[in-house]
Formats: structure tokens, sequence, C-alpha cells
């Protein structure tokens, strides 16, 4: 939980809720590192993870912090949150924002910011983070750090990934490019794991590699990208004895 969008400040980090597998709705309680105040606004961000370590998308709800109307409440340190279910901020220039359906941008947003692309300037200049790959046939994670030298690492806001053929658009060969954005929210996490959908395979002797979009502010941000993993499906070659 988090006054930003990203941020986990106000969980002190990431809380893991265990699933009790009964298919039931799931309840839980965060202690919070500071009291909220009245009528602010909070983001709670939500995923899952299952047996393998495969997390999903990241899906992200508004919560206001109303008026208490009762003594014992404010005593007690609790009270009402609301859920904000729509006009809710657009918190990037892609118009990302928490209460679109997770994974879109806000589509009634009336808002018109220019988002700047400094992936080739000098703030940049041997500042990428180094990426560590590894693949199997309808597998693919990806894992980088980003580099100490990096003048902008402090005011890192969220990263996005997505995988693509090399030499090509960014996400083409993997994702549909032309429905929906290649771009994976995973906010400050360092890490994905992303699997085919079943009897889905990536291409015999083609190049892939990974693009990692790293958001500076609202309307500033980066895309590097990793050097090209070959998947290689040629099957063992059996000799018998």
């Amino acid at each position: 939980m988090s006054r930003k969008y990203s941020g986990q400040e106000l969980s002190n980090g990431v809380v893991t809720i265990h699933n009790d597998r009964n298919g039931r709705e799931i309840q839980t309680s965060i202690f919070l590192t500071v009291k909220l105040l009245t009528n602010e606004k909070i983001i709670l961000s939500l995923w899952a993870e299952n047996n393998v370590g495969l997390k999903s998308s990241v899906a992200r709800v508004s919560l206001n912090v109303l008026q208490s109307s009762s003594s014992n409440e404010v005593e007690n340190d609790w009270g009402p949150l609301e859920i904000e279910k729509h006009s809710c901020v657009v918190h990037f220039c892609n118009n990302d924002c928490t209460c679109a359906i997770v994974g879109r941008p806000c589509v009634d947003s009336n808002t018109i910011v220019e988002c700047i692309n400094i992936s080739n300037t000098d703030a940049l200049l041997d500042r990428w983070p180094t990426f560590t790959m590894s693949a199997s046939s309808a597998c693919l994670a990806g894992h980088w750090i980003p580099s100490e030298r990096g003048k902008l690492n402090n005011t890192v806001e969220r990263f996005e990934w997505s995988i693509g053929m090399f030499d090509h658009v960014v996400g083409e060969g993997v994702f549909d490019v032309q429905s929906k954005t290649p771009c994976h929210d995973i906010g400050l996490r360092w890490e994905f794991v992303h699997c085919l959908p079943i009897n889905k395979s990536f291409l015999h002797d083609e190049k892939y590699v990974v693009y990692l979009k790293v958001w500076y502010g609202p309307t500033t941000f980066a895309v590097f990208s990793s050097s090209p993993v070959i998947i290689d499906l040629t099957p063992p070659i059996i000799n018998r004895l």
C-alpha cells in the first residue's frame, strides 16, 4: 500500500497472504507504518502468484479515507475506506490509472499529456541495466539490475516489461501489438517470468529480446533492451549402444 502508484511505504514492503485453497473470499489485516489522514487517498496494489512462481498482472485500486463519525473508531485507529470506482486520477501520460480494467488505460480521460522518451539522451549514456535471461520452448524469464552509476535511479517510479523478436517493434512476435499494449506493469519488481498459452512455443532459431520500460515520472520514460537470446528447439540425438 502506498500514497504513490507503485510504492510500498505504507505497508513496509510487500505483504504475502497465503491462500487456503478453499476458493473462498480471502481476508487479511495490514498494519500500516503511518496513520492515515481523513480525505487522503491511498493505492492498494495486488497480484497473485501460483505454486511455480508465475505472477499475475498487477491490479490497483484507489481508496479514499473517509471521515469517521465514531469517537471509538478514532481512538482505535480504524475507520472506513471507500473504493474509487470511476473518475480516478490519471497517473501517467499513457492514461494508466487505478479505476480501469486491469492492464488497460483509462478510456474516458480528457487529460492529454505528451510523453517524453529520453532513451537516446545523454542523461542515460552508459546507464543501461544489467540483464540476465533464461528461456525454454514456451517460457522466458528476465531479471535486471539498474546501473549503480545511473543518476536517475532514485527517481524510478515503476517498470514495465515486454518480450519480442529481435529487430522488430516492441512485443512483436509474442503479443498482439495491434489490439493492446505489449508492455506489462510490474511496479518496482526487477524480474518476471512469462509463459506462452498451451500448445504455443517460441520459434526455433529465432532471436528474442527483453524490453524494459523505465518510468522516471508521470511523463518521462526510457526503453532499454537486452542482448538477444536464440531459441533452440533441436531435439537431442539418441545413440543406441
